[in-house]
Order: C-alpha cells, then sequence, then structure tokens
C-alpha cells in the first residue's frame, strides 16, 4: 500500500503526517521510507486532508487605531476588484468585516468548506477593502466616493469620476452579527422571507381586537411602583446582608 508518495514501510507513519512538505519528509526519514518527486511537487493529498487545508485562516484583525471610522462601501454594492489576482473582476459585496478592514465579493476568492454537516460550501473569501472600488452608476467604472451632507445632514456619497449621487444600499437588506455589530452581510431570500412574516404577523397582532384574556395597552403601562415607599425597607435588607455589620450575625 502506498500512501501519499511513500514506500510500504511509510504506510504506518502516514497517520503523523502534517500539512507542510517539511514535516511529510521528516516522517518519511523515520519510517525508512522514500518519497516520490511527484507527490512531494505536486502536493497530493487524501480528501480529508484536503478540507482541512482549505479552511486556513484569513485575513488578520487589525489594531483598533487602524479600523475604518467611516465606511463608503456597504453590502450590496457593486464593485470592481483593482488590484491583486481577481483584478477586473466586478460583482457585489455580499460581507463587510470591520475588524478587519476587508469585505467579501461575489465571485472573487472563492473557496470550497465543510460547514457543521460535513456538506461542501463554496464561500467568498475577504479582502482589503481598498482593493475594490464602486462602480461609477453613469460610466459603470471603478470610482472613488466621496462623503458629503446633504440638507437634512445625513451623509450621502458623491462619485468623484461623474459627480452624482450613488445610493445607499437598502438597508432593510443587510443584517449585522448578534456579537459587536462588526460584520455585516446580505440577508439571503430565506432570511428575506422570514422578516417579513414576522413583520407581518407583528402587523397582524397589532391590529387584532385585544382578547378576553389580553391587558390593556393602559393598564400595562400604568406605573404602580413607588420606589420612595420603598427606600428604608431596602436599606433596613442591604443593611442586615452586608459582610461588615457584625451586630446581625
Amino acid at each position: 500500500m502506498c500512501i501519499w508518495g511513500l514506500g510500504p514501510a511509510g504506510a504506518s507513519a502516514a497517520g503523523a503526517l502534517s500539512w507542510s512538505h517539511a514535516s511529510l519528509h521528516r516522517a518519511a526519514r523515520a519510517a525508512g521510507a522514500t518519497i516520490t518527486a511527484t507527490a512531494a511537487v505536486s502536493g497530493a493529498h487524501t480528501p480529508q486532508m484536503g478540507s482541512l487545508m482549505q479552511q486556513r485562516r484569513g485575513l488578520k484583525f487589525v489594531h483598533p487605531r487602524n479600523w475604518i471610522l467611516q465606511w463608503k462601501l456597504k453590502p450590496g454594492d457593486h464593485v470592481m476588484v483593482i488590484s491583486g489576482k481577481w483584478r477586473g473582476r466586478t460583482g457585489k459585496i455580499i460581507q463587510t468585516d470591520k475588524m478587519r478592514n476587508a469585505i467579501a465579493v461575489e465571485g472573487v476568492k472563492e473557496r470550497i468548506i465543510r460547514d457543521t454537516e460535513g456538506r461542501e460550501v463554496q464561500i467568498a473569501g475577504l479582502i482589503h477593502v481598498s482593493n475594490a472600488m464602486i462602480l461609477d452608476p453613469i460610466s459603470e467604472k471603478p470610482t472613488r466616493l466621496a462623503l458629503r451632507r446633504d440638507d437634512k445632514g445625513l451623509p450621502v456619497r458623491v462619485s468623484r469620476r461623474s459627480g452624482v449621487v450613488v445610493p445607499w444600499p437598502d438597508a432593510s437588506l443587510v443584517a449585522a452579527d448578534t456579537s459587536r455589530g462588526s460584520v455585516e452581510y446580505l440577508r439571503t431570500a430565506q432570511q428575506q422571507q422570514q422578516q417579513y412574516r414576522g413583520r407581518q404577523q407583528q402587523r397582524d397582532m397589532d391590529t387584532a381586537a385585544p382578547g378576553p384574556k389580553d391587558t390593556p395597552k393602559e393598564k400595562a403601562l400604568e406605573r404602580t411602583y413607588d420606589y420612595a415607599k420603598e427606600v428604608a425597607t431596602m436599606d433596613a435588607i442591604r443593611f442586615m446582608m452586608s459582610k461588615y455589620n457584625r451586630d446581625v450575625r
């Protein structure tokens, strides 16, 4: 049996192999086996190893002093990659990561990973936000943006190429993670349907007639607790529970 280009004597050392070729050579020498040039150069690997190698780390977190405070690009914008391997490719921004100063564009830096159920899923990788520029709505060419204020004081984006106002994407299609809110992404069609159903149910509940077990709004909003009346009682309880009160013990 030959595993990863190892001879028969190297089959027992297959479990100790790592992803790097240097570790592959060390394990083979320890087992007294030889390595074929094809396996060492091409990096042939098993499907299980391949799934692990594809899930390598991407862009690193940046220092808070280097965070972009005012983002000009949002999920849903059509941009063009202006540098790197995918230069000239256009697509829609599907995610922004403010702690990495990075964005994910459809069809750019795609890779295959395994989800929690073991299925292979193709996702777009992160690229630095400076490697992409939004497409001008007039000329359809990449352009830089300038932030201005309208009559109401709200920030608007102005194309430096044509001078027209570039509208912001629909905010209802953008969602943020629940931890820090640093990652924004486009909602999928299923998430949009769930959001619409939730709003419809809430609207139906607001317009429905109150039932026999429903509490009237005025009764629910009535203030029945008076803090001033309970001050003495709460002070006595705190005094009894204090560790510095030795008289009660």
